[in-house]
């Protein structure tokens, strides 16, 4: 049998992927929806604290992700280098969860 006259596959080969042609075999759904930042702030009543006014805040960064995706992360970081590679997702970090309290006044 020649190269190439084998039957395409829809999975990679043992020993290359030379006869692997187009395949969607890599190919998942990276459809999301996340929570990317959020600040919940309740203003205290004036005079609370000895003539002052101010106000008590929380914010979230990264939250959630609801995702169909198996990796870390769906936002891919395809090098600009090398050519063709947007949209692999190519050792992509886990995105860091924040919490942040705080407390603000106004003398």
């Amino acid at each position: 049998m020649q190269y190439g006259t084998t039957p395409r596959q829809n999975a990679p080969a043992v020993g290359g992927t030379a006869n692997l042609g187009d395949s969607d075999f890599f190919l998942e759904d990276a459809s999301y929806l996340r929570m990317k930042e959020i600040t919940l702030n309740y203003n205290l009543p004036d005079g609370l604290i000895g003539g002052m006014n101010g106000s008590i805040y929380i914010t979230g960064q990264n939250l959630f992700t609801i995702t169909p995706y198996k990796g870390y992360n769906p936002d891919t970081n395809g090098r600009s280098s090398v050519r063709g590679s947007f949209g692999w997702d190519i050792s992509t970090y886990p995105l860091a969860k924040t919490v942040l309290m705080g407390l603000k006044l106004n003398f």
